[in-house]
């Protein structure tokens, strides 16, 4: 009976598995997983239509060959299921996913799940294996896992603090680099804690002001504040979002160097606005306001770089000299302009500034023991800014800033700002050097013209006055009841009024030759004591009727005193002196001398001769002086015909500045000292070229034998030549134009020589020289005319053999006759 009660309990077990597999199959064949049954051997016994969807391939593959799924399992999955299916020969229950490769290629992810069935007995019956199809879901993880890794990538990439703070301000999530120095605290100490004990309670309090603004606005809010972090001041940002519920998220930015360089190019903007005022001030500036001016921009710049003093020193780069010109100091600081007056620059910075180069200290007290630092902690320096004012790659000079009461950092910025400064004063003092010549030019033009006026008006009176009595003596003259003795002193007069016409005359063409640059040198040989003995001759009647004594002191004897020259301006300058000293000396004495001295290197130089002496000519006298202030202009043309000068000493006012363009032509200087009512010295100097063995002759002697003839068409001028020449004992002959002196000369064979006329009527003086040098070239034939320019003179220096310059000194004549005859 029990058997039989068992068999009909196995079959009803049977029955009910069987029912239960229809079901499992109805079920599984409307599913979308892999279903299949398998055998506690591992071998399948069903399979879900679902293979063939996902797989591609039969299910019957798959019940023929059980191992068919490995087969399709890619490779490094192989192993894996291939352990699976088999150990020993059962199957092995688990969990696990894998790829497959479809038929049509496609790889896709299987998430497999393996249970063990078992009968009411406990005995295992089979196995139920599902494959999911998680090929979908995979991909989802990964573009999740790429998209977590790139959100992170981007939050690691922002330099901000990034914080999750929930409703009771604690931090539950955050993003921060370890090294941050903006963190109080180390990133790991944040989660889910209240922001009380991590941050400052200026920041606790603003941060829960913004969390509890936002989530109950659900409005963004933004907030800036400063903390001090390791005793800096640094300034930060914060923005703050919700973010989920009851969640605020703030990004916090650290903004210090941000604001810093917000701050500097508004300064920078600034000091620029500035410098563009201070630039416009100078366009048109009144030279009166320029300093004033220069001294308010050095303030206004050091004001707002901070500086304690600023200052403007000109340097000369040859000897390292400079001189503090300009000066600005705060009310603490001690002005040093009046200790910078041409001092020596340290080598060092002087060697920069000839380079055009810039010094900026930070720290003068880091700087390494040297000359350089002490000459700066003397002045109580702790910062400074130095840039140099260049022209024409030269340094000028330079301009600066110190700090003296506190450490200062000067910028680039400001270092460019100081060097535009320079540049602009380089301009500014250009353009008030040239503003300065034009106004001396003006003024100089203006007293040029005033003073030509004044000469004009001074010539005007001084040509008429002896005219007047050349004039009116001549028509006396042509009474006929004048005596004898009235007549000569007539003659006197006129004599000497023409002398001094014809001085005037000579002065104004003589002057204009040499503003022209048109008077020439004439070397030859003089002797310097004959000069003076000759010149006391000629003034030894007016020293006699002057109250007035004359010396000479000469330091050469005759030999060494013969030295080459022109000797025609050095007769006149010497005269000029000495009758200038006349003219202001009313009693007392006028001393003219002379000494050899060394001559200085830069003046050895004259005409191509090198002169090792000089000879220094001195005339003094006890006169009435020369005012101090006058001194500098007696040299100038035209100072004597100033108005306010008394009549009493007339004349042209041109004898100095004659005396000087001589004495400058001829190689040497002239200058003067004097006291007002004790007299003058006038000093000029002389290249010395000795000429030891040439001697003069001495006129009249040996002249008795010799014949003359006198080219002349003038009656008087003939007249007055022949009574020189009768004097000294000469046969002379006549001719009154050029062609009678051809017939003379051809007729009288032993004519020693010709005074010849150059400008005669039918044949000119020149014509006939040239004709008669190209017979008889041995014969000297000296010209007289009244052409006086140098220029004239040398036109006809081809064949005169010396020239004589009319009205005629017969002392000149008698020393041309001694000399070729």
């Amino acid at each position: 009976m029990e058997a039989e009660k068992s068999k009909i309990e196995l079959l009803q077990e049977i029955k009910q598995l069987k029912l239960q597999l229809d079901l499992y199959k109805s079920i599984a064949d409307y599913s979308f997983d892999l279903e299949s049954l398998l055998t506690p051997e591992g071998k399948f016994i069903y399979i879900s239509p679902s293979y063939e969807t996902i797989t591609g391939y039969p299910a019957g593959l798959f019940l023929e060959d059980s191992g068919f799924l490995v087969e399709i399992a890619l490779p490094e999955y192989k192993e894996l299921v291939q352990n699976h299916m088999h150990e020993g020969d059962n199957y092995k229950p688990g969990h696990f996913e894998f790829q497959i490769k479809t038929k049509e290629g496609e790889v896709k992810w299987l998430e497999h799940n393996c249970q063990a069935c078992y009968n009411s007995l406990g005995n295992l019956i089979g196995y139920r294996a599902s494959n999911r199809n998680i090929t979908d879901r995979k991909k989802a993880q990964t573009q999740l896992h790429e998209s977590t890794i790139r959100n992170k990538a981007l939050l690691d990439a922002i330099p901000d603090l990034i914080f999750v703070f929930d409703s009771n301000y604690q931090i539950i999530d955050f993003n921060a680099e370890n090294d941050d120095n903006s963190l109080y605290s180390k990133p790991s100490d944040f989660l889910n804690r209240s922001i009380d004990s991590l941050l400052p309670e200026n920041l606790v309090t603003i941060t829960k002001l913004y969390v509890d603004q936002v989530l109950e606005t659900g409005i963004p809010a933004h907030a800036e504040y400063e903390l001090l972090i390791d005793n800096r001041k640094q300034q930060f940002e914060a923005r703050y979002v919700q973010c989920g519920n009851k969640e605020v998220l703030a990004i916090v930015r650290n903004i210090t160097k941000s604001v810093a360089a917000e701050k500097e190019l508004k300064r920078e903007s600034e000091l620029r606005r500035l410098l563009v005022q201070i630039s416009t001030e100078y366009m048109n500036l009144p030279l009166e306001k320029i300093e004033p001016t220069i001294n308010n921009s050095l303030e206004r710049l050091a004001l707002f770089v901070g500086a304690d003093r600023a200052y403007i020193f000109s340097f000369e780069s040859e000897t390292g000299i400079c001189v503090n010109t300009h000066e600005w100091c705060n009310t603490e600081v001690e002005s040093l302009k009046d200790k910078f007056q041409r001092i020596r620059l340290p080598e060092k910075f002087s060697e920069i500034h000839k380079k055009g180069g810039t010094v900026r200290l930070e720290n003068v007290d880091e700087l390494p023991d040297s000359y350089e630092k002490t000459w700066l902690v003397n002045q109580q320096i702790k910062s400074l800014l130095v840039v140099s004012m260049m022209m024409n790659n030269e340094c000028i000079g330079f301009v600066g800033f110190d700090s003296v009461n506190h450490y200062n950092v000067y910028t680039e910025i400001e270092e460019q700002i100081l060097e535009v400064f320079a540049e602009m004063l380089v301009t500014i003092g250009n353009r008030k050097q040239k503003e300065l010549e034009l106004i001396e030019a003006k003024e100089h033009a203006e007293e040029s013209d005033r003073l030509k006026s004044a000469f004009l008006e001074n010539l005007s009176h001084e040509i008429r006055t002896p005219m007047h009595a050349i004039c009116g003596f001549v028509d006396f003259l042509s009474d006929e009841d004048l005596t004898g003795e009235k007549q000569k002193n007539y003659i006197r007069i006129i004599q000497n009024s023409a002398t001094h016409l014809l001085s005037i005359v000579s002065d104004i063409l003589t002057i204009s030759s040499l503003e022209t640059n048109q008077e020439k040198i004439r070397m030859e040989q003089v002797n310097i004591n004959n000069l003076l003995i000759s010149t006391l001759e000629i003034f030894k009647d007016q020293a006699q009727n002057s109250n007035v004594t004359m010396y000479i002191k000469q330091q050469l004897p005759d030999q060494h005193a013969e030295i080459t020259t022109d000797a025609s301006k050095l007769k006149q300058i010497v005269n000029n002196l000495i009758s200038n000293a006349f003219k202001f000396t009313h009693q007392g004495t006028v001393e003219i001398g002379y000494k050899l001295i060394a001559a200085p290197t830069h003046e050895r130089e004259n005409d191509g001769k090198i002169a090792e002496k000089l000879v220094e000519f001195y005339v003094k006298d006890t006169g009435i002086g020369i005012d101090t202030a006058f001194q500098p202009n007696v040299f100038k043309r035209f100072r004597k015909a100033e108005k306010n000068e008394s009549s009493q000493y007339a004349g042209t006012g041109l004898g100095l500045a004659i005396c000087k363009g001589f004495i400058e032509l001829l190689g040497g200087n002239i200058w003067l000292k004097s006291e007002p009512g004790k007299g003058s010295i006038f000093y000029f100097t002389l290249p010395y070229h000795p000429v030891y063995d040439v001697k003069k002759a001495t006129p009249g002697i040996g002249l008795l034998s010799k014949t003359v003839l006198i080219a002349e068409d003038e009656e008087y001028n003939y007249l007055y030549l022949e009574e020189v020449l009768n004097q000294l004992g000469i046969t002379i002959f006549h001719a009154k134009n050029g062609e009678e002196v051809l017939e003379i000369c051809n007729t009288i064979m032993d004519i020693d020589l010709i005074l010849m006329d150059i400008k005669m009527p039918i044949m000119d003086g020149y014509t006939a020289a040239k004709i008669l040098k190209s017979k008889r070239p041995e014969l000297p034939i000296i010209a007289q005319s009244a052409y006086a320019l140098e220029k004239e003179i040398n036109r006809y220096s081809d064949v005169f053999d010396d020239y004589l310059t009319k009205p005629i000194n017969s002392d000149v004549l008698r020393e041309l006759l001694s000399k070729y005859l």
